[in-house]
């Protein structure tokens, strides 16, 4: 399958090119392991202070997936806000990441279930 993916800037020098992609992938593939290799690929960018977070959507205003947690370029895990986001092709054809800079990802993640 092919997926579109985009995300935020994390800084001033980050905006000189854009971040929007497309890549062809199994659609079996477990959503978690796919992020980890954008982690490693380096599509979602280390950060001064080593910890970042963001919000996994649909879309740029889409539906909040999860939270992702990255420290100093390693991948740390993936919160689900439902279960039945697991493999690629449970998400859709488009991934956006939504820089929540530093913040803490339990706490994002709180505010993401809270809301209705």
């Amino acid at each position: 399958m092919l997926i579109r993916l985009d995300r935020n800037s994390v800084a001033a020098g980050d905006d000189v090119e854009a971040h929007d992609e497309q890549r062809e992938v199994d659609g079996r593939r477990p959503l978690e392991r796919f992020i980890a290799d954008l982690v490693w690929d380096h599509y979602l960018p280390a950060i001064q202070g080593g910890q970042s977070c963001w919000v996994l959507r649909r879309s740029r205003k889409g539906e909040p997936l999860g939270v992702v947690r990255i420290r100093y370029d390693r991948f740390e895990g993936l919160q689900l806000l439902h279960r039945d986001s697991s493999d690629l092709s449970q998400v859709g054809d488009s991934l956006f990441f939504e820089y929540a800079a530093q913040q803490d990802p339990d706490e994002v993640f709180a505010r993401l279930l809270a809301t209705p």
